[in-house]
Formats: structure tokens, C-alpha cells, sequence
């Protein structure tokens, strides 16, 4: 489906709206380990795990969330491009209230069978707003905006992600994979044999440290998967960085449109081409009409897979993240230490985005998941043009774009938020 985007403009109770009067610093500026956007990537990360959703379906579902709480935070600082929702908050709406509300909406909607934990969550996250205007002002606000978001996606699939509207792409085949090497090739063989010595569960010639890393990237069942391995690396680095509250919205809500994006063109290049996974190659490996590939019946990869291979959705998401992390901080070479749910009590470090992209994309080889042209065309080539894409396209500073007159709203104001006056359509993008 297309990327084209309904947008809603929401007028608010006064004018005055459309200069930011919140005053409170420690709501909008400082930023700590439990401050609301990272509570509630967390909570969306938890729901995915319990739900056993997979990379994804997970990329969309925690696109949805991150969105919507983007555009509840800066319908209040109005300090970046909304992303569909363009909404003027009065004065004084907390934002923080804002965000759970936006949240708690999608996350309820998506995983009604753990509403009860979002209950518990949302509850806390609202005592510690103490001003009861901006409070309503803010629940009503996030509520609005996740309900439009919703609406926008409610025709979306979890059978055939290609086919749901794209959060930011033109169409889902806007930057379609080329084709894979085909199987009669040498490079189809150099990346067989690559995998099928490295990427083997016995008597591999694996290092320790690669099974360290297939393992430490794999995210299968009970995890959040490689989708949610994303926001858990934003969640990290805006800690790290020290962001204020509408700056780590936007990291987010760009990661969201990215890491959404990524779930659906991979799965279209998947589609497109319907290669097989490494395991049933290489089972199959003496009826493939090349010489320089050797059939084993047996064979199984250090983890099970299953799906078309190429591209890899993991080295898509990684590939999209680090673009998106370094453009947002205009450098690459920012450190950070992660960790992953596939392997409690690990951490790996790095020098840059790119380096980890880079060992995301490669652990696929040593999980024995994806050939190497799968993750290197995921990573180089269909995740880099989809973040970089996603930077150059979306949430820009509300400087760049011409804001409607006080005026044109003055009219329209009513007490609290008014429903939704008209739709416009999101301008297609060339690549």
C-alpha cells in the first residue's frame, strides 16, 4: 500500500496555544532512566515479548506506539513537523500526560490481554503530573492522537506485512532489494560455504566469540525480537546523551517510522524473490546445479529460522537504526554498551552505530539465519536508503515548514480538544 498519509489538524482551546507556555523544567528538559518516553518503550518492548510477536509484526506495533507518543509531545512543545496528527495544545497541557496517554491508547488496542499491566503503568505515570488541567488536557490529547494513528493503520495485516500502509516509504517496494546471486553462482557458493561452516549447531569452526554474537543478536522466541532490539539501543543512547523530553519523541518516533518501514520492504524483497533459508539449501545443496556446493541432509543451523531468506530483516532494521542515530546526532562514532533479553547477563560494546549495524548483520552468519549477501544487502543497501530516507523526509524542525496563522484558529476554538476538521494528504516523496 501507498505511504500517502491522512493528516489531522485539532483545534484547541485558545490561540495562545500556539506559543508553548509549559514552565515546568523538570517535565520538559531533564531527562532520566525513568522518564516517560523510555517507561513506556519499555512497556511496548515488554508487550511484544509476552505476545511472542516476532520482528515484524513487532516493527509495526512499536511503530504505532512511538508515533503516537511523538506527536502527543510535540502537539505540546510544537517544536519539530508532526508526523499525522497536527495538533496546537494549550498552554500548560502536560506532556508527560500526553505521552502516557498515547501510549496506553495503542498499547491497550494492540495487547488487550495485558491491559491490566497498561492500567498499573498509566495510573503511576499520571500521579506524577500534579496539575490536574494539564493532566486532562494531556490524556485527552494523547488519546486523540493515537486513536487517528490507529485509524490510519487499521487495515493493516499480520499475514503479509508487505501489504500494510507504510509509516514513511511511498509504496513498500520503493527501494525493492536487486536480486540475490543466483544459485549457480560463485558468490552464491562463497556465501553457502561460508555459512554452512560457520553457521552450523555441532562441529562448527566458529570462534567463542561468534556464537557469542549469534546468540547475543538472535531475539527469537520470549524476546523482544531484532525490532525491539532497536528502541532498546535508543533507550540507551538518549540516557546516554542526555536528550530532553521532545528531542528523544523525535529519535523515537524517527526510529519508528524506520524500524515500521523495515519490517514492511524487507518482507516485500522477501516476497519478491522467495529464496530459501541456508538450512534448506544446504540440505538440499547436491541438486542445485553448482559444482562448488556440497549437499548435507542433515544440517541445522546454531538457531531455527524459518521464512524466505534474502534480505535479512534484522541487518534492515540495524542498517536503518544506525543511519537514523547518526544522522539525529550528526556523528557516528558515539560509544555505547547494550545488551539483549537472547542472552541475559551479556553486553557488548561499541565505537560507533555503524560497528554495532555492522555485528548485528554479520551475526546472522554465525546463527546460521541468513547468507551473507542477505545481510549485507539488508544492511548496506535497504536499511541505509530506508533510514536515511526516513532523516531527510520526516520530523524536521518546525522551522522548515510554513505554520498556520493564530489566526486561521481562532475561530475553531472551543473548550477542550475539538474533533478532527480536516484531512490532507501526506505528499509522496521521491526516493
Amino acid at each position: 500500500m501507498s505511504g500517502d498519509a491522512k493528516g489531522i489538524m485539532l483545534g484547541l482551546v485558545s490561540v495562545s496555544a500556539f506559543t508553548f507556555a509549559w514552565t515546568d523544567s523538570a517535565s520538559a528538559f531533564t531527562l532520566t532512566s525513568n522518564n516517560v518516553i523510555s517507561t513506556w518503550s519499555q512497556e511496548a518492548r515488554t508487550a511484544v515479548t509476552v505476545a511472542n510477536s516476532g520482528a515484524a509484526r513487532a516493527s509495526r506495533e512499536l511503530a504505532i506506539v512511538n508515533l503516537s507518543v511523538y506527536d502527543a509531545v510535540n502537539s505540546v512543545f510544537q517544536t519539530y513537523q508532526p508526523y499525522y496528527s497536527n495538533i496546537v495544545a494549550p498552554a500548560g497541557t502536560s506532556a508527560e500526560a500526553a505521552a502516557s496517554s498515547a501510549a496506553y491508547t495503542v498499547l491497550s488496542r494492540l495487547f488487550p490481554q495485558q491491559k491490566t499491566r497498561f492500567d498499573q503503568i498509566l495510573a503511576g505515570q499520571l500521579e506524577l503530573v500534579s496539575d490536574p488541567i494539564g493532566k486532562a488536557q494531556g490524556v485527552s490529547l494523547g488519546t486523540s492522537v493515537a486513536l487517528a494513528l490507529l485509524e490510519r493503520q487499521a487495515n493493516d495485516t499480520n499475514t503479509n506485512f508487505a501489504l500494510n500502509t507504510t509509516f514513511g516509504l511511498t509504496s513498500a517496494d520503493q527501494f525493492r532489494s536487486p536480486p540475490p546471486p543466483a544459485k549457480d553462482s560463485p558468490e552464491f557458493a562463497a556465501a553457502y560455504n561460508e555459512i554452512k561452516e560457520k553457521g552450523r549447531l555441532a562441529n562448527s569452526t566458529r570462534t567463542p566469540e561468534e556464537t557469542q554474537i549469534g546468540l547475543f543478536w538472535a531475539n527469537q522466541t520470549n524476546t523482544h525480537s531484532s525490532s525491539g532490539q532497536a528502541f532498546r539501543i535508543a533507550e540507551i543512547v538518549a540516557e546516554q546523551e542526555g536528550l530532553s523530553l521532545p528531542e528523544q519523541a523525535r529519535l523515537f518516533g524517527l526510529l519508528g517510522i524506520a524500524v515500521g518501514d523495515s519490517g514492511i520492504a524487507a518482507t516485500d524483497s522477501k516476497n519478491a524473490y522467495g529464496t530459501p533459508r541456508p538450512r534448506d539449501d544446504i540440505r538440499n545443496g547436491d541438486f542445485d546445479n553448482n559444482p562448488l556446493t556440497v549437499g548435507e541432509p542433515t544440517w541445522e543451523p546454531l538457531v531455527a529460522s524459518s521464512g524466505f531468506d534474502y534480505p535479512s530483516l534484522l541487518s534492515t532494521s540495524s542498517g536503518a537504526t544506525a543511519a537514523v542515530l547518526a544522522r539525529f546526532f550528526g556523528r557516528d562514532d558515539i560509544a555505547l554498551t547494550i545488551d539483549s533479553p537472547a542472552l541475559p547477563g551479556v553486553t557488548r560494546s561499541f565505537d560507533s552505530f555503524s560497528a554495532a549495524a555492522t555485528e548485528a548483520s554479520q551475526s546472522r552468519v554465525f546463527s546460521g539465519y541468513h547468507y551473507s549477501y542477505s545481510n549485507q544487502e539488508g544492511r548496506f543497501g535497504l536499511g541505509d536508503r530506508i533510514g536515511n530516507y526516513t532523516f531527510e523526509n520526516f520530523l524536521q524542525p518546525a522551522s522548515a515548514q510554513a505554520v498556520p496563522e493564530p489566526t486561521t484558529m481562532a475561530g475553531l476554538a472551543t473548550a477542550g480538544i475539538l474533533s478532527a476538521i480536516w484531512r490532507r494528504k501526506r505528499q509522496k516523496r521521491a526516493a
